[in-house]
Protein backbone atom coordinates (compact mmCIF):
# COMPACT_ATOMS: atom_id res chain seq x y z
CA UNK A 1 0.00 0.00 0.00
CA UNK A 2 2.83 2.44 0.79
CA UNK A 3 4.73 1.55 -2.39
CA UNK A 4 1.84 2.21 -4.75
CA UNK A 5 0.92 5.38 -2.79
CA UNK A 6 4.48 6.61 -3.35
CA UNK A 7 4.06 5.71 -7.02
CA UNK A 8 0.96 7.87 -7.17
CA UNK A 9 2.82 10.82 -5.64
CA UNK A 10 5.61 10.38 -8.20
CA UNK A 11 3.07 10.31 -11.04
CA UNK A 12 1.73 13.63 -9.75
CA UNK A 13 5.26 15.03 -9.65
CA UNK A 14 6.06 14.01 -13.21
CA UNK A 15 2.70 15.14 -14.59
CA UNK A 16 3.08 18.50 -12.86
CA UNK A 17 6.62 18.81 -14.21
CA UNK A 18 5.48 18.03 -17.75
CA UNK A 19 2.65 20.55 -17.60
CA UNK A 20 4.90 23.22 -16.07
CA UNK A 21 7.56 22.72 -18.73
CA UNK A 22 5.02 22.84 -21.58
CA UNK A 23 2.82 25.63 -20.24
CA UNK A 24 5.31 27.89 -18.45
CA UNK A 25 8.97 27.20 -19.21
CA UNK A 26 8.87 26.80 -22.99
CA UNK A 27 6.55 29.76 -23.74
CA UNK A 28 8.47 31.98 -21.30
CA UNK A 29 11.77 31.19 -22.97
CA UNK A 30 10.35 32.07 -26.39
CA UNK A 31 8.71 35.22 -25.04
CA UNK A 32 11.72 36.53 -23.10
CA UNK A 33 14.62 35.58 -25.36
CA UNK A 34 15.41 36.20 -29.00
CA UNK A 35 14.82 33.09 -31.11
CA UNK A 36 18.59 32.70 -31.66
CA UNK A 37 19.03 32.27 -27.88
CA UNK A 38 15.75 30.48 -27.11
CA UNK A 39 16.29 27.48 -29.37
CA UNK A 40 19.76 26.54 -28.05
CA UNK A 41 18.53 26.97 -24.47
CA UNK A 42 15.60 24.63 -25.04
CA UNK A 43 17.86 22.12 -26.79
CA UNK A 44 20.09 22.21 -23.73
CA UNK A 45 17.14 21.72 -21.34
CA UNK A 46 15.42 18.82 -23.12
CA UNK A 47 17.92 16.07 -22.18
CA UNK A 48 17.51 16.99 -18.50
CA UNK A 49 13.72 17.10 -18.91
CA UNK A 50 13.68 13.64 -20.49
CA UNK A 51 16.05 12.10 -17.91
CA UNK A 52 14.18 13.62 -14.97
CA UNK A 53 10.72 12.66 -16.23
CA UNK A 54 11.93 9.25 -17.37
CA UNK A 55 13.63 8.49 -14.06
CA UNK A 56 10.70 9.58 -11.90
CA UNK A 57 8.24 7.73 -14.13
CA UNK A 58 10.36 4.58 -14.07
CA UNK A 59 10.50 4.58 -10.26
CA UNK A 60 6.71 5.13 -10.17
CA UNK A 61 6.26 2.17 -12.54
CA UNK A 62 8.32 -0.12 -10.30
CA UNK A 63 6.39 1.00 -7.22
CA UNK A 64 3.09 0.33 -8.97
CA UNK A 65 4.28 -3.15 -9.94
CA UNK A 66 4.68 -4.22 -6.30
CA UNK A 67 0.99 -4.91 -5.55
CA UNK A 68 -0.08 -7.63 -8.01
CA UNK A 69 -3.40 -5.87 -8.66
CA UNK A 70 -1.53 -2.83 -10.03
CA UNK A 71 0.66 -4.64 -12.57
CA UNK A 72 -1.27 -3.31 -15.61
CA UNK A 73 -0.92 0.26 -14.33
CA UNK A 74 2.79 -0.31 -13.71
CA UNK A 75 3.25 -1.63 -17.24
CA UNK A 76 1.54 1.39 -18.81
CA UNK A 77 3.62 3.76 -16.70
CA UNK A 78 6.75 1.78 -17.59
CA UNK A 79 5.95 2.27 -21.28
CA UNK A 80 5.61 6.01 -20.69
CA UNK A 81 9.02 5.98 -18.98
CA UNK A 82 10.52 4.15 -21.95
CA UNK A 83 9.18 6.92 -24.18
CA UNK A 84 11.20 9.53 -22.29
CA UNK A 85 14.41 7.57 -22.70
CA UNK A 86 13.62 6.89 -26.36
CA UNK A 87 13.08 10.61 -26.94
CA UNK A 88 16.36 11.48 -25.24
CA UNK A 89 18.40 8.81 -27.02
CA UNK A 90 16.77 8.81 -30.47
CA UNK A 91 14.61 11.87 -31.11
CA UNK A 92 16.95 14.59 -29.85
CA UNK A 93 19.97 13.44 -31.91
CA UNK A 94 17.83 13.01 -35.02
CA UNK A 95 16.22 16.41 -34.56
CA UNK A 96 19.68 17.97 -34.16
CA UNK A 97 20.88 16.19 -37.30
CA UNK A 98 17.86 17.38 -39.32
CA UNK A 99 18.31 20.94 -38.07
CA UNK A 100 22.03 20.89 -38.97
CA UNK A 101 21.26 19.58 -42.46
CA UNK A 102 18.61 22.28 -42.94
CA UNK A 103 15.95 19.63 -43.62
CA UNK A 104 13.01 21.75 -42.46
CA UNK A 105 10.34 19.27 -43.60
CA UNK A 106 12.03 16.33 -41.90
CA UNK A 107 12.57 18.38 -38.77
CA UNK A 108 8.93 19.48 -38.69
CA UNK A 109 7.66 15.88 -39.09
CA UNK A 110 9.91 14.53 -36.35
CA UNK A 111 9.14 17.47 -34.06
CA UNK A 112 5.42 16.76 -34.48
CA UNK A 113 6.09 13.11 -33.64
CA UNK A 114 7.88 14.20 -30.45
CA UNK A 115 4.88 16.35 -29.49
CA UNK A 116 2.54 13.41 -30.11
CA UNK A 117 4.77 11.17 -27.97
CA UNK A 118 4.85 13.72 -25.13
CA UNK A 119 1.07 14.16 -25.32
CA UNK A 120 0.55 10.39 -25.25
CA UNK A 121 2.82 10.13 -22.21
CA UNK A 122 0.81 12.85 -20.46
CA UNK A 123 -2.41 11.03 -21.31
CA UNK A 124 -1.15 7.68 -20.00
CA UNK A 125 0.24 9.19 -16.80
CA UNK A 126 -2.98 11.20 -16.27
CA UNK A 127 -5.18 8.16 -16.87
CA UNK A 128 -3.20 5.94 -14.49
CA UNK A 129 -3.07 8.69 -11.88
CA UNK A 130 -6.83 9.22 -12.10
CA UNK A 131 -7.49 5.46 -12.01
CA UNK A 132 -5.28 5.06 -8.94
CA UNK A 133 -6.94 7.97 -7.14
CA UNK A 134 -10.44 6.67 -7.93
CA UNK A 135 -9.41 3.20 -6.77
CA UNK A 136 -8.30 4.58 -3.42
CA UNK A 137 -11.41 6.70 -2.99
CA UNK A 138 -13.63 3.63 -3.46
CA UNK A 139 -15.32 5.07 -6.54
Amino acid sequence: MIADAAGIVLLGVVLGSMIFFAAVVTPSIFRLLPIEAARPLLRALFPTYYWFCGGVTLVAAFLLLIPPSQVPAGIFVGLAAAGFFLAERELIPRLDMLRASADADGYERLHKASVVLNTAQMAVISAVLLQQLLLRSGT
